[in-house]
């Protein structure tokens, strides 16, 4: 799994996969999962939430224009 804008870990002692966002966020941001697929969702999550407009946009998301392109 490559996320270059996130710290991904699999913490053995809890069987869970871990993300820590690697940009500026205004408080702590740590998400959880049992799954890659399921950190992923959480994760696409956060960013959009996170988007705030001229403020700490993550790098790496797919850029769509007003037609969908």
């Amino acid at each position: 799994m490559i996320e270059p804008c996130w710290l991904v870990m699999y913490r053995v002692w809890a069987r869970k996969f871990y993300a820590v966002p690697a940009w500026p966020m205004p408080e702590g941001l740590d998400i959880e999962a049992d799954t890659v697929v399921g950190l992923q969702a959480r994760m696409r999550e956060a960013e959009t939430s996170s988007c705030l407009p001229g403020r700490y946009a993550p790098l790496g998301g797919k850029e769509v224009t007003r037609d969908g392109e």
